[in-house]
């Protein structure tokens, strides 16, 4: 029955955008072009981290009994993006057997808080949301963020390039960098639904009940729509607000197994 459900959220939405079009803003198309523009600028930062980790494995294989070359390897990764808070090299059996920063030698000879994925090795792939924790004698925080999983083929045998990314951090850079106004409301989320950042949390989390339908869309339709399609340009209700309608526009980038959804939406009422 999804299907049906997904068709009357179409219906709803197109309807919702039918009704609206007469006070839609000149600004659209800048919402659309910003849109846009972000999708790209992700799309370039995360290629420019995959790079930088498809060189690293490849010159690993003659660094690998050098110790300090490793290190320097690692670290030249880590200073790739801003978003980038450590890189690791992983045994099969996923033991940390080097890292970089050297703030984070305490996770050295411990164990991934994860398996390592047993299709790894036919292609990267990005985890969901990990939490690394360091050794209960020290106050470090690790914060929360995907591992970009990197196979390596060393002389030894395979190993695993992890590079702990905060990914939060990385979309809200690429935000920044494009200048969107204050009063745009954007958000980021993954290939579930999961949100990875937003210019206002509350307004994500104030949606009718799963069980109370609405003449007209909300963010919780608008939701629903982004997961099933890959762009696109709608407005919907702000809920619990008195009349507030927004227009927007939402792209996507794949990553690897990963999708990114952005959406950015203006206010017209």
């Amino acid at each position: 029955m999804r299907w049906i459900n997904l068709f009357g959220i179409l219906v709803l939405i197109l309807t919702g955008i039918s009704g609206c079009m007469a006070e839609e803003s000149s600004n659209s198309s800048d919402l659309i072009s910003s849109t846009l523009k972000i999708r790209d600028e992700l799309s370039v930062q995360l290629n420019i981290i995959d790079n930088a980790a498809a060189s690293v494995s490849l010159r690993l294989r003659d660094s690998e009994s050098d110790e300090e070359a490793v290190r320097e390897l690692l670290s030249d990764l880590c200073e790739t993006n801003d978003a980038v808070v450590f890189s690791a090299l992983v045994s099969p059996d996923g033991t940390i057997r080097h890292i970089s920063p050297q703030s984070y030698t305490p996770l050295l000879n411990t164990s991934l808080p994860y398996p390592v994925p047993v299709d790894l090795y036919l292609q990267p792939a990005l985890t969901d949301p990990i939490l690394y924790e360091m050794p209960p004698v020290l106050s470090q925080i690790i914060p929360s963020g995907r591992d970009l999983l990197w196979p390596v083929r060393l002389r030894e045998g395979p190993a695993v390039l992890v590079i702990h990314l905060n990914d939060k951090n990385l979309v809200s850079d690429v935000i920044d960098d494009a200048g969107v106004l204050p009063e745009v409301f954007w958000v980021v989320m993954d290939a579930e639904g999961m949100i990875i950042g937003t210019s206002d949390m509350d307004e994500v989390l104030n949606v009718p009940p799963e069980d109370v339908l609405t003449e007209f869309p909300t963010f919780r339709d608008v939701k629903l729509l982004m997961l099933s399609v890959w762009s696109g340009y709608t407005s919907y209700d702000v809920w619990g607000t008195a009349g507030t309608v927004r227009t927007g526009s939402w792209s996507s980038v794949r990553f690897y197994n990963q999708v990114y959804r952005i959406l950015l939406a203006g206010k017209i009422s």
